[in-house]
């Protein structure tokens, strides 16, 4: 399922919290402190605690 407001070639910058709009991107990066601190998918994050407590809670 395409993001919403997505363009074919082109890359789209999304700043959310959202569940559903995390799942549908190609790429999650989350940024703690100003660090990037995890980078995957969103089924590749799911197996990390951090991730799931701190950014899906």
């Amino acid at each position: 399922t395409p993001m919403p407001g997505s363009r074919n070639g082109r890359a789209t910058l999304v700043l959310t919290s959202s569940p559903a709009l995390l799942q549908a991107a190609d790429r999650v990066v989350v940024v703690h402190g100003g660090r990037v601190v995890l980078t995957g998918s969103h089924a590749q994050l799911l197996d990390d605690p951090g991730y799931r407590e701190d950014v899906l809670r």
